[in-house]
């Protein structure tokens, strides 16, 4: 039997089949955003369950499936339930988790290069700003400098006074946070655009939009 390796949005009540994907974040916020759908994860079919027909099917035909659980079977959608209202959920679905996957990647893509590949270093990264904003807030008291070791490590390693490190330390953090400022307010803005565009063919040019706003 071969495996079928993506994630479902599938139409409730009926187990509609209305996409298949392996972005499993876009599938979620797909969900969240189209009434009666639901989101599960990694399918997983009845041993022996013959999932060869979905292995690499036509987009355009997701819809003529239906997940039964908890048989955990795919079979045909009833020629009954298969209307075009039906039909038309599955394009929009289909379009919206596309759309939504490569405004993800975009956005993951325009933070990684402030993304630490240390383990825990953001939490050494909040740190840093804590301690910093507190040796500022302290009125750059030196008797109190102990209290901020993070501190004594940037002006020790970049030899600079404690307070001119302080001072850098949050100014990094600032640069930072404007960075993620401006890649939330695109994620929020064009997820909604998103969610709430019904053309299938509108995506593309909202996507195209964010690559154009994103820089």
């Amino acid at each position: 039997m071969q495996t079928l390796p993506q994630s479902a949005l599938i139409e409730y009540p009926s187990g509609i089949i209305l996409a298949l994907h392996g972005h499993d974040s876009a599938m979620v916020v797909v969900a969240e955003s189209m009434a009666d759908t639901f989101y599960t994860g990694r399918l997983r079919p009845a041993k022996g369950a013959d999932v060869t027909p979905l292995t690499g099917i036509d987009p355009a035909t997701y819809a003529s499936w239906t997940w039964k659980y908890p048989e955990r079977i795919f079979v045909p959608t009833l020629q009954t339930h298969l209307t075009e209202k039906v039909r038309e959920r599955s394009r929009i679905a289909v379009a919206r988790i596309n759309a939504i996957s490569k405004i993800i990647h975009g956005i993951n893509y325009a933070r990684i290069t402030d993304q630490p590949f240390i383990n825990f270093q953001q939490t050494v990264y909040i740190a840093k700003k804590d301690h910093a904003r507190g040796f500022k807030e302290s009125g750059y008291d030196e008797s109190r400098i102990t209290e901020f070791p993070f501190v004594i490590q940037h002006a020790d390693y970049a030899n600079i006074p404690f307070k001119q490190a302080a001072d850098d330390i949050l100014f990094k953090a600032k640069l930072h946070e404007e960075m993620l400022a401006q890649t939330e307010i695109l994620r929020i803005k064009f997820f909604n655009k998103i969610k709430k565009e019904n053309d299938p063919a509108a995506m593309t040019q909202i996507v195209s939009d964010f690559y154009n706003n994103r820089g």
